[in-house]
């Protein structure tokens, strides 16, 4: 191969290196060795004494195709208290799996949905590596949990829930599309995932009906659970902020009117007075 070639899935690929000896030292033909795993012999390297030049010839394994597994997911938000969240972006993780994390170490994991409000939102987990590595990794089953990320306000659902790539499927590598990275056909069972005894999981294969399996549908469900101050069945804002000069100041929660009970509004044109006549009386606030 020449030095601007590169390496495309399915091919074997060879290095020639040829070697010549510095001033008094020979070649022989009875040099034993490997390159690259391989006997070194007339195809692989050959020592030629006639010619005082050896060569080896370093082969290297064909590029396996990588494969896309996608598995459908929904999350829920239900409302706890009287306040709707914002937009909120929830992970899932792989945290576990019934094979060595060596056999399944180059897949990469991506799974994550936004939601705005309370809802169901639909995502997609995604599975990205060779067939081998995805068989190792969810032939016998691997565990999916959503990502506790620790906001305030917010339950999250624990639920775990196991995945498991059906032994028939159809091996992917027979039907490979260079053009196309998605796996053509296969099947992702999502099962129940059963706490053993040391703090893992597994899949009750005995409950499979393997004529006809059955999937189900990850589903999550976190609750916000914030409820704004409420006056006179209003939602009070608790802090007014002043943004001058580029300092943010934070007063005291806005005061009722004696008169009325309801929150004082500032006037904004006579805020811009009392800074002109006396800034320094005005913004000697207390920060918080």
């Amino acid at each position: 191969m020449y030095e601007d070639d590169v390496f495309e899935e399915g091919y074997y690929y060879s290095v020639d290196l040829y070697f010549t000896p510095n001033e008094n030292y020979s070649l022989s033909e009875n040099v034993t060795a490997t390159v690259n795993g391989k006997p070194h012999d007339d195809t692989y390297g050959a020592v030629y004494e006639e010619y005082e030049l050896a060569y080896v010839s370093a082969v290297f394994g064909s590029l396996e195709p990588q494969y896309t597994l996608t598995v459908p997911f929904t999350t829920t938000v239900k409302l706890g208290g009287s306040t709707a969240p914002g937009k909120t972006t929830f992970e899932l993780a792989v945290v576990g799996a019934n094979a060595d994390e060596e056999a399944y170490k180059n897949v990469t994991v991506s799974a994550s949905v936004t939601t705005n409000g309370a809802g169901s939102y639909e995502g997609t987990m995604t599975f990205k590596g060779t067939f081998q590595q995805l068989q190792n990794m969810l032939g016998a089953g691997a565990f999916v949990q959503q990502v506790n990320a620790g906001e305030p306000n917010w339950t999250y659902d624990d639920t775990v829930w196991g995945l498991l790539l059906l032994p028939d499927a159809v091996e992917l590598a027979t039907d490979y599309d260079d053009n196309d990275d998605t796996a053509p056909e296969y099947t992702v069972l999502v099962l129940p995932a059963v706490r053993n005894g040391e703090g893992g999981y597994y899949i009750d294969l005995g409950a499979i009906d393997w004529k006809n399996p059955q999937s189900e549908d990850m589903r999550f469900t976190n609750t916000y659970t914030y409820s704004a101050p409420v006056r006179d069945n209003v939602p009070v804002r608790d802090t007014a902020t002043i943004i001058i000069g580029g300092e943010k100041e934070e007063s005291k929660p806005a005061e009722e009117n004696p008169n009325t009970g309801a929150p004082v509004a500032a006037n904004m044109s006579t805020l811009s007075v009392l800074v002109l006549a006396s800034a320094v009386a005005v913004l000697k606030t207390k920060k918080h």
